[in-house]
C-alpha cells in the first residue's frame, strides 16, 4: 500500500512540507532521493553526492543512468517504468558507481506519496549499499554448491563402491525400515528398491525369516558399538534357500539415532561345498575302514596258511629228520647224520622265521591283551631282531580302545619301527602312547641321522609309501599325523579319538 504522509500542522516551523523531507533525509544514514510523478529525479541527498562524488545537477531528472552499471540499467529502468505506471512500490537491485569508479551492489526503494485524494504527487526512495551482504551470500551460495558437490561425489562414490562389491547390503533407519540396498541385495533377493525401501522386514519376508532378522537387528543395537556376526537363512531371487555371513553394527545418524547397517555374504557353495567334503571324507573313511578290514582278514588268512600248510609241514620235515638220524647209527653214516642236524637247523630257523611272520600278520597279544601289552612285546622282539634298543612308555592308564583303533596304532608302530631300522641308523628308537581328553596321542621318536628332505617328509605324499600309509590309517579314524626334527633324529605324532 502506498504511503500517504499528511503535511505538517505547525506552518510556522516550515514554510513547506518539502523543507521537511530535506531535514530527514540528510539526517539517515541512507541514500535517498525524491521524485516527479513522471519518474525524473528531482532531489538527492548529501550521502548521495559523496557516493557518487556529483553534483546534484548532474543527477537530475534521468540523468541518474550514469550511475548505474550498464548491465543494470534495463532490469533497473523496466521495474521504475512499471511502478509509475501502477503507482505500487518500486524495488530494485543494482550496482551503483562511487566516485572511485568501483560499482558496489545497492537495493533500491521507492514507495509514491499521495494527496488526500490518493494520487501520486511525488515518489520518496532510499538506497542501501548490500555489496557485503550480496558477498558474504555468494560466499555462502558457493560453501553451499561446494558442500553440496562433496556430498554428491560422496553418494556417488559410496553408490558405485557398494553397487560393485560381491556382498549384499543395506542400511535401516531406527525403526528398522530400509532405506539402502544395494545392486547387490536387489539382485540375490529379487527385489527392486521400490519394493524394499521405506518397509520393515515383515513387510517383505515371510515370518520366520523377518523374526530371525528383527531378533539380530535388536541384538546388534544392544551390542553398544560392537559389530554383531550371524549366520542368517534368507531365499534367493528364485526361492531357494541360502546362507549369508552377515555382519551388523549400528549406525547413528545425525538427529541423534540409531540405525542398523548390514553386509552380508553369500556362503551358500562353500557350506554345501563343507557338507560335499565331509560326505567325501566319510566315503573315503568308510572305503578304508573296508580296505583295512580286507587286509586285516588277508593277513589273518595268510596267517592261518602258513600256520595250517607250511608251519605244519615244517614241524612234521623236523620231527621226520629227527627219526631218520636216529636209525642212522653205522660210521657210514655219521657224515649223513651231521648233515641231517643241519637240515633240522634250518627247518626250526625257517618255522622260527613264519612264526614271526605268522606274528606280524596276526599278532595274538594284541587280540587278547590289547594295545600297551602288544606294544611290549613288539618292541622287545624288535630289539632282538634289529639290535635297535626299543623302549616304551605308557601314560594315562592301559584301558583297552576300539579293536579298530588299537589294531590301527599298532600297524603304525609297526612301521615307524620298520623305517628306523631301515633308514635311520639310529641306535635307539622309543615309543610313547598316553590319553588325555578323550584323544589318544602316540610318540615314535629315534636318534638317528632324520630325513635328508624334511620339507618333503612333511609333505601329503612323500617319503615312500610307508609313511602315506600311516597318514592314511590316521586320518581313517579322524586322526592327524605330523613329522617333527627335535634336533637329532625324527619324532613322528600321531593324535587320534579315543573312542568310548
Amino acid at each position: 500500500m502506498a504511503a500517504v504522509i499528511p503535511p505538517p500542522q505547525d506552518s510556522a516551523v516550515f514554510e513547506n512540507p518539502g523543507q521537511l523531507y530535506r531535514l530527514i533525509a540528510e539526517t539517515v544514514p541512507l541514500m535517498v532521493w525524491t521524485a516527479t510523478v513522471d519518474g525524473g529525479v528531482d532531489f538527492v541527498n548529501q550521502r548521495v553526492l559523496e557516493y557518487t562524488g556529483l553534483d546534484s545537477a548532474r543527477l537530475e531528472g534521468w540523468n541518474w543512468k550514469a550511475v548505474v552499471h550498464p548491465d543494470d540499467w534495463e532490469h533497473c529502468v523496466s521495474n521504475w517504468t512499471r511502478a509509475l505506471q501502477s503507482g505500487e512500490r518500486s524495488e530494485n537491485e543494482m550496482r551503483l558507481r562511487r566516485a572511485d569508479g568501483a560499482y558496489r551492489w545497492h537495493h533500491g526503494s521507492g514507495v509514491p506519496l499521495r494527496d488526500a485524494d490518493g494520487h501520486v504527487v511525488r515518489w520518496f526512495g532510499v538506497c542501501t549499499d548490500i555489496e557485503d551482504q550480496i558477498r558474504g551470500a555468494q560466499v555462502l551460495e558457493s560453501l553451499v554448491a561446494e558442500r553440496t558437490r562433496a556430498l554428491l561425489d560422496s553418494e556417488l562414490r559410496f553408490r558405485s563402491f557398494m553397487d560393485n562389491a560381491p556382498a549384499i547390503a543395506w542400511i535401516k533407519d531406527a525403526q528398522f525400515r530400509y532405506t539402502y540396498i544395494n545392486r547387490a541385495h536387489e539382485r540375490l533377493h529379487g527385489r527392486v528398491p521400490a519394493e524394499v525401501l521405506g518397509r520393515d522386514d515383515f513387510d517383505i519376508w515371510p515370518a520366520e525369516v523377518a523374526r530371525q532378522f528383527r531378533s539380530h537387528d535388536e541384538e546388534a543395537l544392544r551390542a553398544e558399538g560392537a559389530a554383531l556376526q550371524t549366520l542368517e537363512k534368507a531365499p534367493y531371487a528364485d526361492g531357494r534357500p541360502g546362507d549369508w555371513l552377515v555382519v551388523k553394527f549400528p549406525l547413528p545418524n545425525a538427529s541423534g539415532g540409531k540405525g542398523i547397517g548390514g553386509i552380508g555374504i553369500d556362503v551358500t557353495p562353500r557350506i554345501l561345498a563343507e557338507e560335499q567334503a565331509r560326505g567325501y571324507a566319510a566315503d573315503v573313511r568308510r572305503l578304508m575302514d573296508r580296505l583295512v578290514a580286507a587286509q586285516e582278514s588277508e593277513r589273518r588268512r595268510l596267517a592261518d596258511d602258513l600256520h595250517d600248510l607250511i608251519g605244519q609241514n615244517l614241524t612234521a620235515l623236523g620231527i621226520d629228520l629227527a627219526t631218520l638220524k636216529h636209525r642212522l647209527h653205522g660210521e657210514a653214516d655219521r657224515n649223513a647224520g651231521t648233515r641231517i642236524d643241519a637240515m633240522r637247523a634250518l627247518v626250526e630257523k625257517t618255522i622260527d622265521a613264519i612264526r614271526g611272520v605268522m606274528t606280524d600278520l596276526r599278532p595274538p597279544a594284541l587280540e587278547e591283551f590289547g594295545l600297551a601289552p602288544a606294544l611290549r612285546w613288539y618292541a622287545a622282539e624288535f630289539s632282538e631282531r634289529t639290535g635297535m634298543k626299543a623302549s616304551l612308555s605308557v601314560a594315562g592308564g592301559e584301558r583297552r580302545l576300539p579293536r579298530d583303533t588299537e589294531l590301527a596304532l599298532f600297524r603304525i608302530v609297526q612301521e615307524a619301527l620298520t623305517n628306523a631300522a631301515k633308514h635311520s641308523g639310529a641306535s635307539s628308537v622309543h615309543v610313547s602312547v598316553a590319553e588325555e581328553s578323550g584323544r589318544i596321542r602316540l610318540s615314535v621318536e629315534d636318534d638317528g641321522r632324520g630325513f635328508a628332505d624334511p620339507v618333503g617328509a612333511r609333505s601329503e605324499r612323500r617319503g615312500g609309501w610307508g609313511l602315506p600309509a600311516m597318514r592314511e590309517r590316521a586320518e581313517a579314524h579322524g586322526g592327524t599325523l605330523r613329522i617333527e626334527f627335535p634336533g637329532r633324529g625324527t619324532r613322528l605324532i600321531v593324535e587320534i579319538p579315543g573312542g568310548d
